[in-house]
Order: C-alpha cells, then structure tokens, then sequence
C-alpha cells in the first residue's frame, strides 16, 4: 500500500502569522510554490495560498503590504499524517474540498506537502477522481 511519505513534496516552506502578505508572496515566488504553511513556532496554525492572497486582500482592496497572514490564510489546518494511506487522503481531500495537504508525522511536526497532482502521478484515475469530486 502506498502511503503518503512516499509520494510527498519535501516542501517545508514556512511563514509567521505577523508576516505581510507581501512577503508571503515573495516566499511563493521564491521557491515557486503556490501555497506556504504558517506556523508559530513549530506548531502549524495555517495555511495560505496565492489564492487566499487575491480573494482575501487584493479583491476587497487590502493593502499586501500591511495586511498580515493571519488575515489570510485558512485555519484550522486540514492535514494527514506521512503514513496515511493514498485512498485515505484521496477521501480527505474529497471530503475537505481541498487540493493539497500539509504531511505532519505523529509528533505533529511537519513534513511535507501532498497535492492532488502527487496522486494523479501516481495513480491518475485517483486523482482525477479526487479532482472531479473538488469541482
């Protein structure tokens, strides 16, 4: 069986809850990553993505400059844990309507990040059904 940790992104791109979304922008760019976790200290209390930046600031004529993360970004984070199996994050993220995942271990530290697209190079059908049930 598949598990989690053997299809996941190492990505362990962080940002603080007090960063501007300018600076949450300039991490995506830097790393070209449409989504960062956010935590304080080493406990994840979000995630944000370019998305969340857009409809969440820019949209409603915020300023990215002093408009904070924490303004942003998506909490309570939905996660899975590095030996979950893929049918098991498949539903999740069905049932979450979510397209990626940050991977914590059982120490609730983090991981990695899993996406959809890790699932459809995988096991396409999965992910085009994960995908389909998103939409």
């Amino acid at each position: 069986m598949t598990q989690v940790k053997d299809i996941m992104r190492h990505e362990n791109y962080v940002l603080s809850p007090s960063d501007s979304l300018t600076h949450a922008a300039a991490k995506m760019k830097e790393h070209a990553a449409g989504v960062v976790m956010v935590a304080e200290g080493d406990k994840i209390v979000g995630i944000i993505t370019d998305r969340d930046i857009v409809v969440r600031c820019l949209a409603k004529g915020g300023d990215p400059k002093t408009t904070k993360v924490r303004e942003a970004m998506s909490s309570p984070v939905i996660h899975c844990i590095e030996d979950d199996s893929m049918e098991e994050i498949a539903r999740r993220m069905a049932a979450e309507q979510v397209c990626r995942l940050p991977v914590l271990d059982h120490h609730m530290k983090l991981r990695g990040l899993v996406s959809v697209r890790d699932l459809c190079g995988v096991d396409n059908a999965r992910g085009g059904e994960v995908i389909s049930k998103i939409r």
